[in-house]
């Protein structure tokens, strides 16, 4: 038997699936701006909720660079799932806070988020991330890659991950 909470999931990754394959059909070919594509069209989600994604998106960034765990761990909801490469994934805030502590330091750490659409309390992110990691004695590291989150919104108004699952651009060695 499958659980509830399996089959809502479910039922909304396939309606924002939906969506993105109808809005696709439906909106003219989005511009290209180097080697990125920026979504022109119009997103069934307010222009404030976009906006306060974005908000979310910064601070996730600035709590991440600053260590602030405590703070980072409010963006998510509890029950959170995080689907990082080359990783196995992790439920939940403790884990997902155990898990991200272990990053190495990272520095001019950049998160644009190219894409936000949806429905009702829920939207989807695609976007592009770019750092340099610094660690202890090592040589610093570039990386980039892209990601989709979906977001639930709260009672209060704000916005919160429910899922995250990213990906580095680097060829496979």
């Amino acid at each position: 038997m499958i659980p509830m909470k399996t089959k809502i999931l479910s039922a909304i990754v396939v309606l924002l699936t939906g969506g993105i394959v109808a809005q696709a059909q439906s909106n003219p070919p989005a511009k290209k701006e180097g080697t990125r594509t920026a979504k022109s069209a119009a997103s069934a989600v307010p222009a404030s909720d976009v906006a306060a994604i974005r908000a979310e998106s910064r601070a996730y960034v600035t709590y991440s660079l600053a260590r602030d765990w405590p703070n980072w761990g409010k963006l998510f909801k509890d029950d959170a799932i995080i689907q990082p490469a080359h990783a196995t994934l992790q439920t939940g805030l403790a884990e997902i806070g155990a898990s991200l502590k272990t990053i190495p330091l990272r520095r001019d750490w950049r998160v644009d988020p190219l894409e936000i659409g949806g429905h009702g309390d829920f939207a989807y992110v695609r976007g592009e991330w770019s750092h340099v990691l610094t660690p202890a004695n090592q040589p610093e590291q570039p990386e980039a890659g892209k990601y989709i989150q979906i977001w639930r919104k709260q009672s209060d108004g704000s916005w919160k991950f429910v899922r995250d699952i990213w990906n580095w651009d680097l060829p496979v060695k």
